[in-house]
């Protein structure tokens, strides 16, 4: 396990212990230590930048990418620091892991977004979708 990591420290081992599939040979994804699997803050590094980025295109897909990366930071603030050990993909889960840890204020925050990227921001928020979806995203 140990030896293991420090073999592949120049590797993201977090993506090989989740996402890989063994062929052939070892079976690395099973043979990591389970704190492999667990996700390194990664959107909250540049989530302004990126977010303030996206926003320029003003398109739905646009803030609705915003709004992804929103939950993704949220799960990374709320749950990774509280040492939630769970990872997923899946949006929906990642609201759910970040509203057991967060403030009262930023959950129903997570749900709107999460509406917003399920059902689209103008059928969230009709025709000012982008007003509401900028001060989402801010």
């Amino acid at each position: 396990g140990d030896d293991l990591l420090i073999a592949l420290s120049n590797c993201d081992v977090f993506v090989l212990a989740t996402q890989s599939v063994t062929l052939s040979g070892l079976d690395l994804p099973n043979i990591l230590p389970s704190r492999a699997r667990i996700p390194k803050e990664r959107v909250l590094q540049t989530l302004s930048s990126d977010v303030e980025e996206a926003l320029l295109f003003g398109s739905q897909r646009a803030y609705a990418w915003c709004l992804k990366r929103l939950i993704r930071a949220a799960y990374e603030k709320f749950a990774l620091r509280n040492n939630a050990t769970a990872y997923t993909r899946d949006l929906y889960f990642c609201v759910e892991l970040a509203i057991e840890y967060a403030n009262v204020d930023v959950r129903s925050d997570l749900a709107t977004a999460l509406l917003a990227i399920v059902q689209g921001p103008d059928a969230v928020w009709g025709a000012l979708w982008p007003a509401y979806g900028a001060a989402m995203c801010r």
